[in-house]
């Protein structure tokens, strides 16, 4: 992830708690904020998405304004990133395609 410095928003992103068929609000939910992360992206912010670390926000829904009937489905932290930073310096390391893929 970029080293996003100066500027930091966090955007929580709530949904209705609502049981129907065939509505997913978690998955709606989790469109809309990728769609903001591609704006941010092209706006040439840096932003990063958080999702299981986001259900010990629901403790505190009322603190941030949240409404009875909604839970934090994911937040968005969006920021301007260090002007040395691009995707090749800032990228995680990862796994050999070999360690994770197996043929049978």
């Amino acid at each position: 992830m970029p080293d996003i410095t100066t500027g930091n928003i966090l955007i929580i992103v709530s949904g209705q708690d609502i049981n129907q068929p065939g509505m997913n609000v978690a998955f709606d939910c989790a469109l809309a904020t990728e769609n903001m992360y591609i704006a941010a992206q092209s706006l040439g912010l840096g932003a990063h998405i958080y999702m299981g670390l986001v259900s010990g926000v629901n403790s505190r829904k009322q603190d941030l304004g949240i409404s009875d009937g909604y839970s934090v489905i994911t937040a968005l932290r969006i920021g301007n990133v260090d002007a040395g930073v691009d995707v090749i310096s800032s990228a995680s390391p990862r796994n050999s395609m070999e360690s994770v893929v197996n043929y049978k």
